[in-house]
């Protein structure tokens, strides 16, 4: 398909050549008006050679790109036939309207030619400006940094003051169900030569050594043998030794139990609710950055999508222009050639001029200016761009240590893992890399946190206060406008 602004330029230049030939046509059969129409309608044949010349350059404008250059080139053979045979002492009137006119034609075709390859230069930079267009809208994002929590609608903050007062709650429970397990299950309650009384603490049934084989140490003694009675009073003095032992270990391993026994149901059920409200906060936390990734992502497809399509037309332009051209190269030749002659039939040796036209030969240096500007491959600017924001995505190992180094963990060492877990990954596109690896300064992996909350509540508040006075802090600016970080507004 030629292009709009081409197939403009070709029908002036074809109106401008069919003015030329009906007025040279006049010329050469002003004798006879009938002549003239029968020559144009077909009907009868034209009085002067010249004027049959005329009729086959005036179809020129009309012909297919592909036969153009056979006409053009069967048009020059017509006119250097004709010029040999041409009276150069008496020149023919008609030969002489001939060459004006064909002159005319000569020059509107170098026009056509001309301003066909400019609309074609012209398709093909419209082309190359809808890519430039298209990088023009390249997402605009930026690597992890401080100032992300700001403008975030749930900010790490609230997060970790909620994971924090859910430890307290944790510890109030696990400590209250500590004592209960001590003051109801000790093992040192269970010895056989204690009674119902302490057993009732043992977590295991144990059944009390029986007294009836004590009795058997008497038996058969007479008061009358001391020896025997000190052995005797030995033994049981041993017995009692044991017990007492006995009644020490398990009353001291429940030291501090209270006469009533508290109830821990409270202090779970508030951390339950502590913990679900965490959980909710971290998850709306995390789904800002899910939501983040998908909107960066569908931004990145959005533009890969609108400069694929804008290169993929310039590259088919490019093909579709490029091989018209050398059809054009040829036409422009073969004006060139019928332009040489019709200057030989003006000059005043036209013999000379004519045999100069026949031994001259024409190459691309005759025509510099026809030629196209091709823009692929791209370049520069207008190559396609490739998106190198990091994403940071929740589940990942670099998210929960760029975050959550410093939350403390509940039962089993790692904070529990969101919906929003996989969210990244689970994206239809991946124009963008997603964050990983060791961040400098900071633990790596679930070891802090576990020995955190693995440690005693005392241990827990010295290790925190610590962190306190060295740790990193995000930002603490909040901005209520949108879900998405600050930096992260397009």
């Amino acid at each position: 398909r030629n292009t709009s602004k081409a197939s403009a330029v070709r029908d002036e230049a074809f109106r401008k050549m069919k003015i030329c030939v009906i007025f040279a046509a006049l010329v050469i059969s002003k004798a006879s008006k009938v002549a003239v129409r029968d020559a144009f309608m077909g009907k009868g044949q034209a009085t002067s050679p010249w004027l049959g010349l005329l009729t086959s350059s005036w179809s020129l404008a009309g012909m297919s790109q592909d036969k153009k250059s056979d006409g053009l080139d069967s048009l020059a053979t017509g006119l250097l036939n004709l010029a040999k045979t041409a009276n150069q002492q008496n020149p023919d009137p008609s030969m002489l309207a001939a060459v004006q006119a064909i002159t005319g034609v000569v020059e509107s075709m170098k026009a056509d030619i001309n301003g066909s390859v400019a609309a074609m230069q012209a398709e093909l930079d419209e082309k190359l400006a809808a890519v430039t267009e298209c990088n023009t809208k390249t997402p605009v994002g930026g690597n992890p940094s401080d100032g992300w929590t700001s403008g975030l609608a749930v900010t790490l903050e609230q997060v970790k003051t909620c994971r924090d007062m859910e430890a307290e709650y944790y510890w109030a429970w696990k400590n209250c169900t500590s004592l209960v397990t001590k003051c109801t299950s000790s093992a040192d309650c269970c010895s056989p030569v204690l009674g119902s009384t302490y057993h009732q603490h043992c977590p295991t049934t144990v059944i009390s050594e029986s007294p009836m084989p004590l009795g058997v140490q008497c038996d058969g003694k007479t008061r009358c043998d001391l020896d025997a009675l000190q052995a005797i009073k030995a033994y049981f003095q041993q017995k009692l030794n044991n017990i007492t032992a006995e009644e020490t270990k398990c009353d001291s391993s429940r030291a501090g139990c209270p006469a009533t026994l508290p109830d821990c149901t409270l202090k779970k059920t508030i951390f339950d609710l502590k913990q679900k409200e965490c959980n909710g906060l971290q998850k709306s936390f995390e789904q800002q950055y899910c939501d983040l990734a998908e909107d960066l992502e569908g931004k990145w497809d959005t533009y890969e999508t609108c400069h694929t399509t804008a290169e993929n037309a310039l590259k088919q332009e490019e093909i579709k222009q490029t091989g018209i051209l050398p059809g054009l190269q040829q036409q422009y030749r073969g004006v060139l050639r019928i332009e040489c002659l019709v200057q030989a039939l003006g000059s005043a040796d036209v013999s000379t001029g004519l045999t100069d036209c026949i031994a001259k030969t024409y190459t691309a240096v005759d025509w510099p200016h026809l030629v196209l500007k091709t823009y692929t491959p791209l370049t520069g600017a207008n190559v396609l761009a490739v998106c190198s924001d990091k994403l940071l995505a929740p589940g990942t190992d670099y998210f929960r240590d760029y975050f959550y180094y410093q939350f403390p963990a509940i039962g089993g060492g790692t904070l529990p893992l969101m919906t929003t877990t996989h969210c990244v990954s689970a994206l239809a596109t991946s124009h963008c890399p997603v964050a990983q690896g060791p961040i400098p300064g900071r633990p790596t992996g679930s070891t802090e946190m576990a020995n955190m909350f693995g440690s005693p509540p005392a241990a827990l508040m010295a290790m925190r206060a610590a962190r306190g006075r060295t740790e990193h802090r995000h930002s603490k600016q909040h901005q209520a406008a949108g879900r998405l970080p600050f930096g992260f507004h397009f």
